[in-house]
């Protein structure tokens, strides 16, 4: 079985992940918040062991979208043996400046 893969976070998807966070605590409740990291745990394990699980873009070839929520979606690179989570988004927050 291949070994799983380094996973790195940038500095945009920390801020990212802390806007988002703050976001769900005021919209919602922590018990969101925490479902929230729990699903970044999850990603986490996935993506180490399946890179290419999820799709990669036809418009911006490299960097994959993981819809691991349907409000929550993230976005990396991988390039052996390195997965580099670029930026991610709560799908819900665009709608609120509509």
């Amino acid at each position: 079985m291949p070994k799983p893969y380094s996973l790195n976070w940038t500095e945009r998807s920390l801020t990212n992940a802390q806007e988002i966070s703050e976001w769900i605590l005021h919209k919602f409740s922590k018990k969101e918040k925490d479902n929230f990291f729990e699903l970044l745990k999850d990603f986490e394990k996935i993506v180490v062991e399946f890179p290419d699980m999820y799709p990669e873009s036809k418009v911006n070839p490299g960097m994959h979208q993981a819809v691991v929520h349907k409000n929550l979606s993230i976005y990396y690179q991988f390039e052996e043996p390195l997965i580099t989570v670029v930026a991610m988004r709560d799908n819900r927050m665009d709608n609120e400046k509509l």
